[in-house]
């Protein structure tokens, strides 16, 4: 047999109620030179017998022993993947039949080129509400800035094998790993954008936001990596990298409140008024700095007396 086009690769944990639809979604595609490698990482629900279910040779199952993150999942993928390029597919997202093929078309129309690409993709929530993601074409954008700022998900891109066997997921990150490796590949090589929207990401509680209570630390973090080290670094202007601190620290702050992490949050929206003194919007932030203080209630009772 022939090495395939595309390898598709799943990363999983414990998802086996959502992993059927999502291996359905490979095995309906319209093109059919795929192969896919579904790594599990040491679930311990039913994964197994969701994928032997389907008894498709061109289907691979992996198990590790030891849950190591989906970082690490994905390299162990790429590693064993024999597809020219490379596709990720969430456990929980889904593809459309024409997914593949969409692809396949514009490979062909443009010689195979080493590449990253992406296809439009939609937000599906749990009151079946469906929301496409309006991304701009990334043509007149500096290549990392605009991953950083728009983020494509994992489950809509493709690159090129050749290009993975030189770029790997960084396995210490676990939030934005894949904005953080999207941004190394195309200091190298093109973005692309294709406006078919073929990928379905389905919104539930056991995404990554409904899991992890503090994703804005890491997406910080990745960013003043990004920021720090070398290819990306030289490519991120001063002012983008000034505002983008800006946003995410101010998510931060929004996010500790809703939490209620209150002491936390006034430490963070103290350094952040000392930081960017200027910002628009900062009276109503030391307002509601002051009413979270010890006896903030008062205060706050007395201005509403006082008008």
């Amino acid at each position: 047999m022939n090495n395939p086009l595309f390898s598709v690769i799943i990363p999983t944990y414990n998802r086996a109620v959502m992993l059927y639809k999502s291996i359905s979604a490979v095995v309906n595609q319209t093109f059919e030179d795929w192969e896919l490698i579904v790594i599990d990482d040491a679930s311990n629900d039913n994964t197994y017998k969701v994928v032997s279910d389907f008894e498709n040779y061109k289907i691979k199952y992996v198990k590790n022993e030891l849950n190591i993150e989906r970082s690490a999942s994905r390299n162990k993928g790429i590693e064993l993947a024999k597809g020219k390029y490379i596709c990720f597919l969430d456990s929980d997202d889904i593809w459309e039949p024409n997914h593949l093929e969409v692809i396949y078309n514009y490979l062909t129309s443009n010689n195979f080129p080493e590449i990253l690409l992406f296809t439009g993709y939609t937000w599906h929530f749990s009151d079946d509400n469906i929301q496409n993601v309006v991304l701009p074409n990334p043509y007149n954008f500096n290549p990392v800035e605009y991953i950083i700022e728009y983020q494509p998900c994992p489950s809509s891109v493709c690159i090129s094998k050749s290009i993975l066997t030189k770029y790997k997921f960084n396995e210490n990150l676990f939030i934005n790993e894949d904005v953080e490796l999207f941004a190394r590949i195309v200091t190298q090589y093109p973005l692309i954008k294709l406006n078919d929207y073929t990928v379905v990401v389905v919104v539930h509680n056991e995404n990554t936001r409904g899991t992890i209570k503090d994703y804005i630390t890491p997406q910080i973090q990745v960013f003043k990596l990004l920021c720090k080290q070398p290819p990306t670094a030289k490519m991120i202007s001063p002012a983008f990298k000034k505002k983008k601190l800006k946003l995410l620290h101010l998510r931060l702050i929004k996010n500790l409140e809703e939490r209620g992490e209150i002491k936390k949050m006034k430490w963070e929206l103290v350094k952040f008024l000392s930081k960017y003194p200027t910002t628009q919007g900062n009276k109503s932030r030391i307002v509601s700095l002051i009413y979270n203080m010890h006896g903030g209630n008062l205060i706050k009772n007395f201005v509403r007396r006082m008008k």
